[in-house]
């Protein structure tokens, strides 16, 4: 019996290092090369913004990836006001 090397794509998260797997046999999911963007899609898992993979674990340090790659939430000062300084960086403010 000969042996024959293949090359094919799995998907593991890079949070976690779960595989991607058929829910029914529960073995490794693997894909074809040429299937690559199949393979994205078939996940439903999230690609961050560099390139990672992520699976949808609902744990904290999966939320803590997501959170850190959300840009930050702007600063809107509307054009003519100011901020409002409330004195409370000052010792005793706010009793």
């Amino acid at each position: 019996m000969p042996l024959t090397t293949h090359t094919c794509i799995t998907i593991d998260c890079d949070v976690c290092g779960t595989s991607l797997c058929d829910h029914e046999t529960e073995h490794t999911v693997h894909f074809d090369i040429g299937d690559a963007a199949k393979a994205h899609t078939a996940a439903r898992w999230l690609v961050l913004g560099d390139g990672r993979l992520m699976c949808t674990d609902p744990d904290s340090a999966h939320q803590a990836e997501i959170e850190s790659a959300m840009p930050p939430e702007p600063l809107l000062v509307p054009d003519g006001q100011g901020e409002l300084d409330l004195g409370l960086d000052e010792p005793g403010a706010g009793r």
